[in-house]
């Protein structure tokens, strides 16, 4: 799905605060096309609540398509439970 100039514009907001490489933004704005537009509304506000986890997000979202590439599903299970619980952490800190 094409982002709107209003999610444009959120992301990049959200990318320079959180200091990520221009490889890292290119990534997720690949990812973005793909997505449905509520998850995409989702992840934006995640990112502008934790600029500073947009790299951790990335890098655990490039673990798991390894381990799914691989067939690792155990790998893949553990990455998830991970994420969960980074995201429940942040969850609380928020509420």
């Amino acid at each position: 799905m094409a982002l709107t100039l209003e999610q444009k514009n959120r992301l990049e907001l959200a990318f320079v605060l959180s200091e990520v490489s221009q490889a890292e933004r290119d990534t997720w704005l690949a990812r973005f096309e793909q997505a449905p537009e509520d998850l995409i509304n989702s992840i934006i506000a995640l990112f502008e609540l934790y600029p500073e986890e947009i790299g951790w997000l990335g890098a655990i979202q490039q673990k798991k398509e390894r381990a799914l590439i691989k067939g690792n599903r155990a790998a893949w299970h553990k990455m998830v439970e991970e994420e969960k619980e980074h995201l429940a952490k942040l969850a609380a800190v928020y509420a």
